[in-house]
């Protein structure tokens, strides 16, 4: 079993819980691309219960940080391959983003998921931040002048539809979309 999670998130839609895992602590530039580490999703059993059952074990080169959309799709970013890979519920994989010139996925960054489905990824650098629909397809890339080059550890949507960012520095910084 690995070792080390490093992203996590619930699923409302079947109660249950997805973890990325890694057999390496410190996640770096020179990580194996192979798909050795996996996501797992555990069905959580009764509201008290620590009792879990696998469902999914899809592998990762390193699975960095996970989040889920209204359709219930995982979203995972591969630390090791520079992509955004998004499964159905059963572990199925619908489409994968991949790192490039005009938007280069960077060893920091953050993915999350707005109230209608879209997929946010904040990364360092020009542009830094891209959203995709929820079927793949780029809706927008633009640079975000208030995160300027920030590392942006983690992000989430609250239910107003606002845009928190936690920052390598320790800001926490607040955006509403429009």
């Amino acid at each position: 079993m690995t070792e080390f999670p490093r992203g996590i998130a619930y699923m409302q839609s079947d109660d249950s819980i997805l973890i990325c895992r890694n057999d390496v602590k410190i996640a770096h530039s020179n990580l194996t691309v192979k798909a050795c580490n996996p996501l797992k999703k555990y069905l959580i059993r009764g509201g008290t219960s620590r009792k879990t059952e696998e469902l999914m074990n899809t592998r990762f080169g390193y699975p960095f940080r996970v989040c889920v959309n209204k359709n219930s799709d995982c979203v995972v970013s591969d630390f090791a391959n520079r992509t955004i890979t998004v499964l159905d519920p059963k572990g199925r994989t619908r489409f994968c983003f991949k790192s490039s010139k005009d938007f280069p996925i960077r060893n920091r960054h953050s993915i999350c998921c707005d109230p209608e489905g879209n997929i946010y990824i904040i990364s360092k650098g020009k542009p830094n931040v891209c959203i995709l629909e929820s079927d793949g397809n780029i809706k927008n890339l633009f640079s975000c002048m208030d995160l300027g080059n920030e590392s942006v550890f983690a992000a989430a949507f609250d239910s107003d539809g606002f845009l928190w960012t936690a920052c390598l520095e320790g800001f926490i910084k607040i955006f509403k979309t429009v």
